[in-house]
């Protein structure tokens, strides 16, 4: 499955997991329920964790912290892994919509897929391959 940036905060968050098949992302519509706060986890830079709009709404996105973003620990942001190597990968991502920080408009890229990001003229990036350890 290949996977493009969908949200770029720059100094604060990398955002992605919306597949550019549609009908990948159907199958990633309902809500995982959260987990629960690990003490002494935090989201420190490098740190990845599931993107949500409230309790109990997370899917497949996901966002890497640019920097120590402490301030999300209470808000249900619950850190599950950490970027060992490639950092400056990560660091060197093109935000899709500069000066928007709400990114691309999720609904019609989870619909529309690549045809649709194509059609919107974003410069935007893929994320081929990456390996959890």
């Amino acid at each position: 499955m290949v996977l493009h940036s969908s949200r770029v905060v720059d100094t604060f968050i990398v955002q992605f997991g919306i597949s550019g098949d549609p009908a990948e992302t159907s199958k990633f519509r309902d809500s995982i329920e959260d987990d629960p706060a690990i003490e002494g986890n935090s989201n420190v830079a490098a740190t990845v964790a599931f993107a949500t709009a409230g309790a109990n709404t997370r899917t497949s996105q996901i966002f890497i912290n640019l920097k120590d973003n402490t301030q999300l620990d209470g808000d249900g942001f619950t850190p599950f892994g950490k970027v060992s190597k490639g950092m400056d990968v990560v660091n060197a991502i093109v935000n899709p919509t500069p000066d928007d920080t709400d990114g691309i408009n999720q609904n019609g890229y989870g619909l529309g897929g690549d045809s649709w990001l194509a059609q919107q003229g974003f410069d935007y990036n893929v994320i081929v391959n990456a390996t959890l350890v």
